[in-house]
């Protein structure tokens, strides 16, 4: 019995013992999955300390990015980023300016690379026509392309826009060994690095649009504080936001006193100031407007000024005031005043001349037909009785007497060329000009030709007929030909007609062109030209603003060119 029991007891400890050696085992593989859990643990730590530290890197150097002045420091901060926190040996940043075709490169190792090519090459191995992520490019990828160079790995980013004018490149050559596989990159690197790509892109469209922002701000700035406007900014209560140096000289204060101060209180009366408000009112009803304001300068100074002024808005499209431009008009307000009062005597003068020019007409006429019968009934009575002499100088006196009478009716007929025209109405020239040739008292041996139907213009009809009457009958008077011709021809223009009267008469020397339209300037002894007709006919073309002007050879013939409205 004994001896079985110890056997029995025997077996039991062995048993446990195996039992013990089995739970002793699983302990050992736990405790070394433990172990290899722990090491995973402290190299995940590790791998996300370095990559804390590395975004640190990132956070610090983009913020020194962010702070840069120049565009070259803005280059070399991204160089050291590509080495220190993504180990790169060798790298480029490229920019490229789209507008001047050309572009630099800088680097750690400074050489010169075909940019295109490479581009070109890259988009053929990842068969995609941008490359709008970062690519990596293994050491077998690369050894089939020599214009990639002789690199191990490269890792790029690139950026195209061609609203902004520019290229820009980020790119890192990379040749460091690396505890992982040689030729994979670690994901949260590849992640970085995009991330880091593209907020240096975006950093450098804001710096570009910045630049240009503040280059326009500065351009405007210098013109508007330079310009010979006033400009005046106010808020809805007319109080003085902003104004420029040409404001603060036509008002006479400097600007820091008008800074913050009420503008219709500082500036205007009180007619003005009501005059004022009803057009801030416009400014409400988002409504601009032009007016004439006057003005108290600080000098105590009246002015007056012509103001445009506009809606000022937010970003909400609300309005928040209004932004006036202020020209300086006081002189030319005196001007027009003067001009105005000029133009009243002027108008009076003439009324007054016209007056004179009709009393003298009448007053010398009778005389002058008087004489003109008493120096007929001698010489019809003494005629018999007269020397060859005598009668010759009766018939001298009837010319001179006659010459005199054609000087009168010049003055009154020029004198009472009105300032406007009185029937201002459609006038058909065609028929005028008929009317005309019937009435004259034109010589057989001379032909009055209208080369085309004339047109219809608007005028006063006895002006016109004035003007028609005094060229065609001075070409009358000076054609010394056995045929005579005068031609009346048009050409139309945009807004006026050109007319010309042509005649083949003797002709004006050069010289005498600008006397021929002064009154009383005859070139020619005739008892039947005064000289005054042209002068007329200058006359009545300057009331209406048109022109005249001749051309003319001696022994030809002259002609006549003129413009009248349509």
């Amino acid at each position: 019995m004994e001896s079985n029991e110890k056997i029995e007891t025997h077996e039991n400890y062995e048993s446990k013992y195996k039992l013990l050696l089995e739970e002793n085992t699983k302990l050992q593989g736990r405790l070394k999955n433990y172990t290899n859990i722990q090491q995973e643990l402290i190299s995940a730590n590790y791998i996300i300390d370095k990559q804390l530290d590395s975004y640190k890197k990132l956070n610090y150097y983009i913020k020194k990015i962010v702070e840069s002045e120049s565009l070259e420091r803005f280059k070399n901060i991204i160089l050291e980023v590509l080495v220190d926190v993504f180990s790169v040996e060798s790298s480029m940043v490229v920019f490229i300016d789209n507008n001047q075709k050309s572009y630099y490169t800088e680097g750690l190792e400074k050489k010169e690379f075909n940019l295109d090519a490479i581009f070109t090459d890259i988009e053929r191995i990842t068969l995609n026509n941008d490359v709008k992520k970062p690519i990596y490019l293994n050491q077998n990828q690369i050894k089939e392309h020599p214009a990639l160079g002789n690199f191990q790995r490269i890792l790029l980013r690139k950026f195209k826009s061609k609203a902004d004018g520019y290229k820009f490149f980020i790119v890192g050559f990379v040749s460091k060994k690396r505890s992982f596989n040689y030729d994979k990159l670690n994901s949260e690197e590849l992640l970085m690095f995009d991330n880091f790509s593209e907020q240096m892109h975006s950093i450098l469209k804001h710096r570009m649009t910045r630049n240009t922002l503040l280059t326009e701000k500065e351009k405007y700035g210098n013109i508007i504080a330079n310009m010979n406007l006033g400009l005046l900014e106010v808020d809805n209560n007319e109080n003085i936001l902003m104004l420029n140096q040409s404001f603060s000289k036509m008002s006479g204060y400097t600007i820091n006193e008008l800074i913050g101060k009420s503008a219709s209180e500082t500036l205007l009366n009180i007619k003005g100031r009501h005059k004022m408000a009803k057009h801030n009112a416009l400014r409400q009803q988002n409504k601009s407007s032009v007016y004439e304001m006057e003005v108290i300068t600080k000098q105590n100074k009246k002015q007056t000024w012509l103001i445009s002024g506009a809606p000022n808005y937010n970003s909400n499209g609300d309005v928040i005031g209004s932004i006036g431009i202020h020209l300086d008009i006081t002189e030319q307000k005196r001007l027009e005043t003067q001009k105005e009062k000029l133009l009243k005597q002027l108008k009076r003068s003439n009324e007054e001349l016209e007056e004179y020019a009709h009393i003298v007409s009448h007053d010398l006429k009778s005389p002058l037909r008087n004489v003109s019968a008493l120096a007929s009934w001698i010489k019809s009575d003494n005629i018999d009785n007269l020397k060859v002499e005598s009668v010759e100088h009766f018939e001298h006196l009837e010319l001179t007497l006659e010459k005199m009478e054609s000087l009168i009716s010049g003055v009154l007929e020029f004198a009472s060329v009105a300032e406007n025209s009185k029937d201002i109405e459609k006038t058909n020239l065609q028929e005028l000009i008929k009317d005309l040739i019937r009435t004259l008292h034109i010589p057989k041996h001379i032909h009055i030709k209208i080369k085309k139907q004339l047109p219809i213009v608007k005028g006063d009809a006895v002006k016109l007929l004035q003007i028609f009457q005094n060229i065609i009958s001075n070409a009358i008077e000076y054609i010394d030909k056995p045929k005579g011709l005068i031609v009346i021809d048009y050409i139309e223009k945009k807004y006026e007609y050109e007319f010309s009267i042509s005649d083949n008469g003797m002709g004006i020397d050069e010289k005498y062109f600008e006397k021929i339209f002064k009154i009383f300037n005859s070139l020619h002894k005739n008892r039947k030209h005064s000289g005054v007709g042209l002068s007329i006919v200058k006359k009545i073309l300057d009331l209406y603003n048109c022109t005249i002007n001749i051309k003319s050879t001696l022994g030809e013939g002259t002609t006549v060119y003129f413009t009248l409205k349509k």
